[in-house]
């Protein structure tokens, strides 16, 4: 297992900040619940098939990113689940620790109260958090991609509006919670900020793949049959080529070519359930 650490150089500026105000037991405490959530994704996502080789440090949390952009909706919500239940798990353990052997609270409750805290916000529907992830992954396999997006986007705008409200009303109560305005940002910037490591945003993004470029990147042919859909050839793409596709009917029969460009932009603006054979027959694509 090799994993490359990225630490931003904000997650500094927390040690230090945890420091003065005297929560560095704290402040460590969340920080490796944190990671211990991001290799509970990174465990899930190895056991089926799917490498995460960095992890990102940042004030607000941490992140895994890798190549993923072959993992169906079901795989990404399976590997999404699996941050917030690893937290869930953990905090009832120690809950029944406490039954057991009650003098062990004092010591544990912070444990407790740090792993349901980051299992709830990370179950908020909005990107980067998994709870997003698992809307996101849900929405693709039923709308256009391009519609989701703005589902999405629409999601991440109300519920920064409603930390926004909160924050608010701290202050009106002379109980500024700096924490509300903070994950109002987080929100707002993990929506409109693309990332290259999420699924979503790595496949569709150009830059993405103008970088692989640079480097040389390998070209492969696949014959599909025409009956197949959008969503079956999405899964068919990988990072580590560029995929071109030769549509056959069934009786092997060449009828067009589709190549990675296209069928990306198409799947913006059709449901991902769109067999081939139909935009073959709007005369979308063009002759091979």
């Amino acid at each position: 297992m090799k994993v490359d650490f990225k630490v931003s150089p904000l997650f500094f500026v927390l040690i230090v900040l945890s420091i003065f105000s005297h929560t560095v037991l704290r402040c460590f405490i969340y920080i490796l619940i944190v990671i211990l959530h991001e290799f509970a994704h990174y465990a899930v996502a190895q056991r089926l098939g799917y490498e995460l080789n960095t992890l990102h440090l940042m004030p607000y949390g941490a992140a895994l990113s890798g190549d993923m952009a072959a993992a169906s909706a079901k795989e990404e919500i399976t590997i999404a689940l699996a941050g917030p239940i690893f937290n869930i798990l953990c905090a009832i353990f120690f809950v029944a620790l406490w039954w057991l052997w009650p003098a062990i609270y004092v010591f544990s409750d912070t444990i407790v109260w740090a792993n349901t805290a980051i299992a709830l916000f990370n179950f908020l529907p909005v990107y980067p958090l998994d709870g997003g992830r698992i809307l996101y992954a849900i929405l693709r396999s039923r709308i256009s991609i391009k519609k989701a997006n703005i589902v999405m986007k629409i999601s991440a705008v109300v519920i920064s509006v409603l930390f926004c409200f909160c924050c608010l009303l701290s202050v009106l109560k002379k109980k500024l919670n700096f924490s509300m305005a903070i994950a109002a940002i987080f929100i707002m910037s993990g929506t409109f900020i693309k990332d290259k490591s999420a699924y979503y945003q790595n496949l569709y993004s150009m830059t993405y793949r103008t970088e692989k470029i640079k480097k040389g990147l390998e070209v492969r042919e696949i014959m599909v049959f025409e009956d197949e859909t959008i969503g079956s050839l999405l899964k068919k793409i990988s990072s580590s080529y560029y995929t071109k596709f030769i549509i056959v009917d069934k009786n092997i029969e060449v009828k067009k070519e589709l190549s990675e460009t296209e069928l990306l932009s198409f799947a913006t603006k059709v449901h991902q359930n769109s067999m081939i054979s139909n935009i073959i027959g709007q005369n979308n694509l063009k002759s091979f």
